[in-house]
Order: C-alpha cells, then sequence, then structure tokens
C-alpha cells in the first residue's frame, strides 16, 4: 500500500501546535513575573530582583524566539512544497521525501523503528523520534495502517 501526503498548512499547524502553545506561555509567563520583579525591585531596592529581571526576560525572549523561529520553518516547508510518500510493506516503511515534486530522499525503517504514532484531525503522525514525525492524510485505510503498526508493537501517543 502506498500513500502520498502533501505538507499543508494545516498538517504542519497540527504537528507544531504543542510548540506554538509552549512558546506563547513561555512569553506571557516571563512577561508577566518580569513586570512583577519591576514592581517589586522599586518597591524594595534589593539586587537579587535584577537578576530575577534578567531572568524573566530570558524566559519571555526564549518564547518569543521558539515561536519566530516555528514559523520560520512553516514558511519554508509551505515554500518548498514537500511531500512524503509512504510504502507500508510486511516488515518495512519505505519513505521517499518530495520537494517541488522532485525525489530528495529516500529511507527505509522497520516498523519497530518507529516510536508511537498519533492521530489528529484529519492526519496520522508517525514518529521515528521525539521531534520527528511523518504525516499521512486520514483515509478509509488508515484503520490498517494503525493495526499493522500496533500488531509490531508501536504505541500511541
Amino acid at each position: 500500500m502506498i500513500k502520498r501526503t502533501k505538507l499543508t498548512r494545516a498538517a504542519i499547524n497540527e504537528f507544531t501546535f504543542r510548540t506554538k502553545i509552549l512558546s506563547v506561555i513561555a512569553i506571557i509567563l516571563g512577561l508577566g513575573l518580569l513586570a512583577g520583579s519591576i514592581v517589586i525591585y522599586f518597591r524594595s531596592q534589593d539586587k537579587f530582583e535584577i537578576v530575577l529581571m534578567v531572568l524573566c526576560g530570558f524566559v519571555a525572549l526564549l518564547g518569543l524566539i521558539m515561536l519566530i523561529f516555528t514559523y520560520i520553518n512553516i514558511a519554508r516547508v509551505i515554500k518548498s512544497e514537500q511531500e512524503v510518500e509512504m510504502e507500508f510493506g510486511k516488515e518495512s516503511v519505505s519513505v521517499r521525501s518530495y520537494e517541488h515534486g522532485k525525489k530528495v530522499r529516500e529511507s527505509k525503517y522497520l516498523y519497530t523503528e518507529f516510536l508511537s504514532y498519533r492521530v489528529i484531525k484529519d492526519y496520522m503522525f508517525l514518529y521515528i523520534n521525539r521531534r520527528m514525525a511523518f504525516p499521512l492524510l486520514m483515509d478509509n485505510d488508515i484503520h490498517d495502517i494503525i493495526e499493522l503498526f500496533e500488531s509490531h508493537g508501536v504505541r500511541r501517543k
């Protein structure tokens, strides 16, 4: 069975949703604590508050940088018109990646090499490690694919 999935903005947004949420939380937390430490500093004039202000500013800046790089990577993937083709065999999955319609890489993975899978709305993500996943568009055959992965011990995330 061969499945081909184009990496659309919707697929990438579903995959990066947690990263975006954590980035926004870091920004809000960092800015909130920074504002609180500034108020405390002007009331007590304690030098420890300066260290706290720098730390809080760093947390907010880190969240902002994560958010910016997430959106830069999304734009890069959309611009390159990436597609993933997966061929499911009895013991392994062949993965071919395409950019602008040209094949750029091909890999073969045993089912046991996959860490987990996750089903979100219209997509199934097959995780080869904690940060890298291959997307599959949900269709009628997805239950067969889930059975295939589960029969090889790949768990649902």
